[in-house]
């Protein structure tokens, strides 16, 4: 495990080997505990942070800022960018770790072996949380047995 980032919180973020790849996102918090975040979780914290609907598109619409700058590898402008973005907040400390998590795992979706979906998958379902008003566990639960030809169409409907 090498550390990809140190935020604000000393809690450290990497990617470390998976079910799957070797893409699995690992926190690493200051008291010794670590965790690799769900969807359902970080979904969930990101609706929690809505308090209007100007708010839910002005997250989103941050969101897709680094939807737009994610690859294949981490990148330090995309790093900074969430960092400006966060502090923007009236709980910069959270949306840090929120943004990034969502970057991380964006990231290891676009490394996932055979993918035609990459990140999009992660795009489509924080849309569904801010925009479309979807439970967090709707969300992230949603593209479960779907084909991938069904999902890239859901994602094309949204325009992305």
């Amino acid at each position: 495990m090498v550390p990809v980032t140190t935020l604000w919180s000393n809690i450290v973020l990497s990617f470390d080997h998976g079910r799957i790849d070797e893409y699995r996102v690992r926190v690493d918090h200051p008291d010794g505990f670590t965790h690799y975040p769900r969807d359902e979780m970080y979904f969930t914290m990101l609706r929690d942070q809505v308090d209007n609907p100007f708010n839910k598109h002005r997250i989103y619409g941050d969101f897709v800022k680094i939807y737009d700058m994610t690859g294949e590898m981490v990148e330090d402008t995309t790093l900074d960018l969430i960092n400006s973005i966060a502090e923007e907040y009236p709980n910069p400390e959270l949306m840090q770790f929120l943004f990034t998590i969502l970057y991380l795992t964006m990231i290891a979706e676009e490394n996932r072996q055979g993918t035609k979906l990459g990140r999009r998958i992660k795009r489509l379902g924080v849309r569904q949380v801010l925009i479309e008003n979807r439970t967090p566990c709707d969300a992230a639960c949603y593209s479960r047995g779907m084909i991938a030809d069904d999902i890239v169409a859901e994602c094309r409907k949204r325009g992305f």
